[in-house]
């Protein structure tokens, strides 16, 4: 019996569009589609809060940690001072409270970046500290130098020193 062309052509072209889709879906024959590469920015990652300076240049160590993301979010908690009050006097006092209050600082939120000027400017969704209004723009200017950041708020007028912990940190 006589085999038709049309039947050969349709099993051949039916071949031939499965392994365009299966080329096209996989990026070719064993090939891995490879991703650009992100554009790697010196600010992004968790930093570690290595010492606080105020406006008179008196240092303090502290403790804390600040996250840039590179989805342009940032999160911060730090406590300027090691001798922080522990409250657990029964009753604590006001002072006590004022003193456990002032050395804490914490905050979430967007931020953007001029690289040119060298600053961020954070957009709090919210914070610890009454002065920082969410909403209203903070301009704080940084510098990163290898694994070291110093955020200088000069309008606040005090300095804070940060240590990389870890690599570029996405939040998607």
């Amino acid at each position: 019996m006589k085999q038709s062309i049309w039947s050969f052509s349709k099993f051949t072209l039916l071949g031939l569009f499965v392994a365009v889709i299966l080329v096209y879906t996989f990026g070719g024959w064993g090939c891995q589609q490879v991703e650009p590469e992100k554009e790697m920015k010196p600010w992004v990652g968790k930093w570690t809060f290595v010492e606080f300076a105020d406006s008179t240049g008196v240092k303090s160590p502290g403790i804390g940690v600040y996250h840039y993301y590179d989805n342009g979010t940032f999160a911060s908690q730090i406590i300027t001072s090691t001798e922080r009050p522990n409250l657990t006097a029964n009753p604590s006092t006001p002072e006590d409270y004022k003193a456990a209050f002032d050395g804490y600082r914490a905050g979430f939120g967007a931020y953007s970046v001029n690289e040119e000027e060298g600053s961020l400017t954070y957009e709090y969704t919210s914070n610890l500290r009454p002065h920082r209004v969410v909403g209203e723009p903070t301009k704080v200017y940084f510098e990163v130098k290898d694994d070291i950041m110093t955020l200088n708020y000069k309008e606040s007028g005090f300095i804070l020193t940060l240590r990389r912990e870890s690599e570029n940190t996405s939040n998607k």
